[in-house]
């Protein structure tokens, strides 16, 4: 399932739960939670490494419209909400529906928020973190693998950041492979690890430093 980014295109300002901010130059270091978000075509939402954004009651659609458009590919070049600093090459936003967060992986919060079926949570992470987790590592290939299982036996996935789709180009293929392969083999040859980030486990939220990533730098799965 595409998802449709003509969503972007709308005049409109972000509306918080406390006022209204103007979208268009807005960075955030730790995260940002508001009821709705509606950007017009030339905002931008910077998100730091590690920085969180929860939107709960605009449409996920609209919300994953504003991340699949600004990443263009990974070259994150486009206004939308991305990461403020790509110059790594294995960093950018992810993106998940609340109902699939909730329903599927089991959290209740997310960096402090709660998550519901009509919220959207962000992250700017890895490339390749599924699950916005903060790491990349064999939870992340089972998603991507999982998908990629279920199209093979004629199945229809919803094609997302969190099924694999790792450039927002609406198919999972060996491209998407490659960005988590990147990550891998880059943190593992460069020694950077993951920053401590506020990571959601079912019922509660617990902290995670880099070593959790350290621990599959050399795990590698291929398409079956």
């Amino acid at each position: 399932m595409k998802l449709n980014k003509t969503l972007l295109c709308v005049a409109a300002l972000l509306a918080m739960s406390a006022g209204t901010a103007n979208a268009a130059t807005n960075r955030y270091t730790a995260g940002f939670a508001v009821n709705n978000l509606v950007m017009t075509s030339t905002d931008n939402i910077l998100l730091d490494h590690g920085a969180y954004g929860y939107v709960a009651t605009t449409a996920s659609g609209t919300v994953y419209g504003y991340v699949s458009h600004a990443c263009d590919g990974n070259g994150w070049d486009l206004n939308g909400i991305k990461p403020t600093d790509i110059s790594s090459g294995i960093v950018g936003v992810g993106a998940m529906t609340g109902d699939y967060a909730l329903n599927t992986l089991g959290y209740s919060t997310f960096h402090g928020q709660t998550v519901t079926s009509a919220s959207t949570l962000l992250l700017s992470t890895y490339l390749g973190d599924a699950d916005l987790n903060g790491v990349v590592n064999a939870d992340d290939y089972f998603y991507i693998d999982d998908t990629v299982n279920q199209m093979s036996t004629g199945g229809s996935p919803t094609i997302t950041w969190a099924t694999g789709d790792f450039d927002y180009n609406g198919v999972i293929n060996a491209d998407d492979y490659f960005w988590i392969d990147n990550t891998v083999n880059t943190l593992g040859s460069t020694g950077v690890a993951a920053s401590a980030v506020a990571v959601p486990e079912p019922s509660t939220v617990v902290l995670l430093g880099g070593a959790a990533c350290g621990l599959l730098l050399g795990f590698r799965k291929k398409v079956r």
